[in-house]
């Protein structure tokens, strides 16, 4: 069991869940201020990814003997040390002088981990992260006499280790977005396609039915916070009339909390993208033209209130099921040298994957080859990816504009044909990966809840052939066989949590490819009931 140390509880406010109970800890080190900036008030959001895990929250008054992680969770690291990296000022203080005695000691003695957590979204190498301040951050550790060695530093960037020559402190990626949305969806199932609750059964038919007709838009694209990336994004769209063939989103100024620019008369103007544009002042020109039309337009307003309109949980799925591609403007898509190559996925990456839709993502460079990596198809020659690895930020997105304009100029039908030729991509991997448990899941519930059940049952006896040992697989035909024959839904259900703890227990994953004790296969081979766990 780990156990996180906190200063205080609240008396009141939201609880953090564990399986040891409900509590209310206040951020450590919150009274800390840096230029008159509170870097330590976080709503102690780090408790989200403790919830419902072995994990014990306590006060550090409480804890005698036990090793504990005590977290200090910041939203501006330089802050966090008393630097205001802008300005070049240090107020030679830091978050370390707000930490108890008592951790001090225990974090000196290797009883208690100091863990640093900035986990928001990617933050730059070379901007407000460890990889600029690490001597800074060394130096504030000295002062107190903090041994490297029982500090954890944590943020999103998913370059972290292999973009950089730390080796003194333990590094750890963690991003807040791709969490707080996993949890969300999982307790909302009213926005997935999966499973055996009654709206994912009713959002994967309505899927499923659209295949029969052609889809009112081409794209979607949300734009909740005007950064300069996406103003460029809507303008382009803008420039070669395609705003009419797509569902978008954009503030008009003072709309959201967070607008990039100072003054109204700059909105939208070159001074909002001429860094991107890398002072090429014909194309500047070129597209600066056009912004009084635009502005004209603004907003672009899908809901209410741009403070919650597709934020990071929310969103609805009409606007997936009437368009067929994302142009996905993530949280940052900066030049690969001024980035320092960092890297990170937010919600705004994972909604389409979630809801069955291509993007194309205006992210920083490389981000489609990550993808990849983590065994995610993606939608090339369809659509030309090479945009992904331009390193100049203007560039890509003049890239990203041709290939917007390729799609857009086809006919619709066109796009309807290609988006339902998907299947057969998820078949080709497949193919080349008999285990690869998602497509076999995916492609099995297409064929099973079209009807075709026969064809489903194939597709997994396929991939038995090829590898009979599968005890997943072996479950999804069970699951497709009980279907068949119209067992109880709650034997099906019971088939669909067995297959998600496996799929997501670790210690499955661990060991499913091990050799098994010769006395328990020995076991198995005598035992009366094998025949009868056959499939």
């Amino acid at each position: 069991m780990l156990i996180i140390g906190v200063d205080k509880f609240h008396d009141s406010g939201s609880p953090r869940e564990t399986k040891h109970g409900r509590f209310t800890p206040i951020d450590n080190c919150i009274e800390y201020k840096s230029f008159e900036y509170n870097p330590c008030d976080s709503g102690f959001v780090i408790g989200e990814f403790f919830e419902n895990e072995d994990v014990d929250i306590k006060l550090v008054s409480d804890i005698k003997d036990e090793n504990y992680i005590y977290p200090v969770c910041v939203r501006n690291f330089a802050h966090s040390l008393g630097i205001d990296i802008w300005e070049k000022r240090d107020n030679n203080t830091s978050f370390l002088d707000f930490i108890p005695d008592k951790v001090l000691v225990d974090i000196k003695k290797g009883q208690a981990k100091l863990l640093l957590w900035h986990g928001y979204e990617e933050q730059s190498i070379h901007g407000d992260s460890l990889f600029r301040l690490h001597s800074n951050f060394k130096d504030k550790l000295n002062e107190k006499e903090i041994p490297i060695e029982n500090v954890i530093y944590s943020d999103a960037n998913i370059l972290l280790k292999n973009e950089s020559d730390i080796d003194d402190i333990k590094l750890v990626v963690c991003n807040y977005c791709t969490n707080t949305f996993y949890r969300y969806n999982n307790e909302h199932k009213n926005n997935l396609y999966h499973g055996s609750h009654t709206n994912s059964i009713k959002n994967r038919k309505l899927w499923e039915n659209s295949k029969d007709k052609i889809r009112e838009k081409y794209f979607l694209c949300y734009n909740r916070i005007p950064k300069s990336h996406r103003a460029l994004t809507v303008l382009l769209l803008y420039k070669n009339n395609h705003l009419d063939k797509g569902i978008v989103s954009f503030p008009n100024y003072g709309m959201s909390s967070w607008d990039i620019v100072e003054k109204k008369e700059n909105y939208l103007k070159k001074e909002h993208y001429w860094y991107f544009l890398k002072e090429d002042w014909k194309v500047i020109e070129e597209y600066e033209k056009y912004s009084d039309g635009l502005i004209e337009k603004l907003p672009l307003q899908l809901d209410k209130d741009f403070e919650i309109c597709h934020s990071i949980t929310h969103f609805n799925i009409n606007h997936y099921l009437d368009t067929y591609f994302t142009i996905c403007t993530e949280s940052h898509c900066e030049d690969r040298g001024e980035s320092g190559n960092a890297l990170a996925f937010t919600e705004k990456t994972l909604k389409p994957i979630m809801n069955f839709h291509p993007f194309i993502l205006v992210a920083n460079a490389g981000s489609l080859k990550h993808l990849k990596e983590y065994g995610f198809k993606t939608f090339s020659p369809f659509i030309d990816e090479s945009y992904d690895e331009i390193d100049d930020a203007g560039k890509r997105i003049l890239a990203i504009e041709t290939e917007i304009n390729k799609l857009c100029s086809k006919p619709i039908e066109e796009i309807h044909e290609w988006y339902w030729s998907i299947e057969d991509i998820l078949k080709q991997i497949l193919k080349n990966n008999s285990e690869n448990i998602e497509v076999i899941a995916s492609l099995s519930e297409i064929y099973s809840h079209r009807g075709e059940n026969n064809e489903a049952i194939e597709l997994i006896d396929s991939a038995l052939e090829q590898d009979p040992t599968s005890l997943i697989v072996k479950l999804i035909k069970m699951k497709l066989q009980a279907k068949k024959e119209r067992s109880s839904n709650e034997f099906t259900r019971g088939l669909d949590d067995i297959i998600h703890f496996l799929v997501t227990d670790e210690r499955f994953q661990i060991y499913k490819d091990t050799a098994t004790d010769p006395d328990i296969i020995w076991l198995y081979e005598t035992s009366d009931e094998k025949e009868a766990l056959k499939l």
